[in-house]
């Protein structure tokens, strides 16, 4: 299963619900681009690197800055399993990680939305 790209803390890999599958590195051209986040703070907002590194200007690219908690990850894990219940069967690594982190099979709330055109739809728009 993969979902977007998320700032995380190391904990998801040290606890086992992530596994690295590849570290791509980034081309000259991805180097050069203009990009940068939009921090909302209480001191006030601005824009930053990845790094929280304050930008002096708005980047042509840009987007939230934060860290995805394991309730933003779990979100996005559950929208997946809605569009496509079958990661969950019996033998599955999704079942297998639930089961280790002690998550009894009746919270396991995946509703079969197989044919649901609504489904059908946000799968293949992903495509």
């Amino acid at each position: 299963m993969l979902i977007p790209p998320a700032i995380v803390g190391d904990g998801y890999w040290k606890k086992g619900y992530f596994h690295t599958i590849a570290n791509i590195p980034l081309t000259e051209e991805e180097k050069k681009l203009d990009f940068g986040f939009y921090k909302l703070h209480f001191k006030g907002n601005f824009f930053c690197k990845e790094t929280g590194e304050l930008l002096d200007k708005e980047p042509k690219i840009l987007g939230m800055h934060g860290i995805t908690t394991i309730s933003g990850i779990g979100l996005e894990i559950e929208r997946e399993l809605i569009i496509n219940p079958s990661l969950l069967e019996e033998n599955t690594r999704t079942s297998q990680s639930l089961t280790v982190a002690g998550v009894p099979r009746n919270q396991w709330h995946v509703p079969d939305n197989t044919g649901s055109s609504l489904h059908e739809k946000l799968l293949d728009e992903q495509l």
